[in-house]
């Protein structure tokens, strides 16, 4: 994300670590890292934790578990840092190189346009 901790406090971008969360289930969760980005007004969560890969279907798995654990915490991360609720992405979103843009309802749920 362009313009991200250029100096100054929040604006034009920021980077948080270790992010309190709550889910759509009531559950609290702590995002490694959030990027946020003001001028484009999007949010991005990173989760780096890498795992020595088992088996070919690895990969695809702890992305599809972070996402998981991540996306039902967008509602609470949008209204704490007002930004859309369609404004974010995380790890492994949109990765299926299907060539489609995922999008996210108001619950946090994958849509696809």
């Amino acid at each position: 994300m362009a313009g991200l901790c250029e100096g100054g406090n929040e604006p034009p971008g920021s980077l948080k670590a270790k992010v309190h969360c709550v889910s759509t289930d009531g559950s609290h969760r702590r995002a490694d890292i959030v990027a946020i980005d003001r001028k484009r007004e999007r949010g991005l969560i990173l989760d780096p934790t890498v795992r020595m890969e088992q088996h070919i279907e690895q990969a695809t798995q702890v992305s599809d578990e972070k996402e998981a654990i991540y996306r039902p915490c967008i509602p609470h991360l949008s209204e704490s840092y007002n930004i859309s609720i369609h404004a974010w992405k995380g790890m492994g979103d949109d990765d299926d190189d299907d060539g489609d843009d995922d999008d996210y309802d108001d619950e946090g749920k994958r849509e696809t346009r």
